[in-house]
């Protein structure tokens, strides 16, 4: 490389100029490449501080305290390193958690070899069930001896009647009971009615003490204008199988009822499969 041109400064050294094949550089620019070469030679050095830090962490976070010469995890490990870095569970929840899901699946191993090994079910003649428009339409009479089986659920009545000392007593509470089973019968089409006297689950008395005093239901009768507060009562179970749309009637006639203070229901079915339902399939 030949320069066009020569400078010259006064001290007789060359300045940005080439002789022949010899590159003659300035002080300057010798200074400026010595900061150049320490500026590449610290970021190397720190380029390999940074390398042998991220060496020394690496196998510390790794769960099995070293890194894979291929380069690549198995499932195991990823799972694994996933759940101990989760901030939700501590070691002794995901080691738990482990044991659940393999008792789990023992579990259900367990239950498909007795279903395997079980008794088998005897097929289902669908021919002698009644059509599926007729169970979609179906009307109820109110009779449960003349409606056909299906489509009642399960419920448990908890009743409290008051006590009043002025009435006949236990002839007249009985009376009214045989009352009510006539009524669930023969116009809500119940069946496998059953009424059980309770005692109180405060004290295990025979007569119910009241949290607070209640009023009886029913219209008040002519005449009257404030109803008596009551403070004892005496509770009663009554468990049917009813159709749904009998609820709405039930609590209709206990509303109108005079010796009615309280009552709860509780629903039991939930799927019609399960056995003891009215299911025409368990015929």
């Amino acid at each position: 490389v030949r320069a066009s041109s020569v400078t010259r400064d006064p001290a007789g050294m060359t300045i940005n100029g080439m002789v022949g094949k010899q590159l003659f550089l300035s002080p300057c620019s010798s200074r400026a490449q010595r900061r150049h070469s320490a500026r590449a030679a610290a970021a190397v050095f720190f380029a390999i501080a940074a390398l042998v830090a991220l060496v020394a962490v690496l196998p510390s976070l790794h769960p099995s305290g070293f890194v894979s010469v291929q380069g690549t995890l198995s499932r195991g490990d990823v799972v694994a390193q996933h759940a101990s870095h989760s901030v939700y569970y501590s070691n002794a929840d995901v080691e738990r958690l482990k044991a659940r899901r393999k008792e789990s699946r023992q579990e259900l191993r367990e239950w498909e070899r007795r279903g395997l090994m079980g008794p088998k079910t005897v097929p289902v003649e669908y021919d002698k069930l009644p059509a599926i428009d007729d169970l979609y339409n179906r009307v109820y009479t109110g009779n449960a001896d003349k409606d056909p089986v299906g489509g009642r659920k399960r419920y448990t009545y908890l009743v409290l009647f008051k006590l009043d000392p002025t009435s006949k007593g236990p002839e007249k509470l009985k009376a009214l009971l045989v009352d009510y089973v006539r009524f669930f019968k023969t116009k809500m089409s119940c069946k496998d009615i059953k009424i059980k006297k309770k005692k109180s689950p405060i004290d295990g008395a025979n007569v119910v003490t009241l949290e607070y005093p209640m009023k009886e239901y029913g219209p008040m009768a002519r005449g009257q204008s404030v109803k008596q507060k009551q403070e004892k009562a005496i509770m009663f179970e009554i468990k049917i199988t009813a159709p749904v749309q009998a609820g709405e009637y039930i609590a209709k006639k206990f509303y109108n009822d005079h010796m009615m203070l309280r009552f709860m229901v509780l629903g039991h079915t939930r799927r019609f499969g399960h056995a003891n339902e009215d299911n025409e399939l368990f015929l």
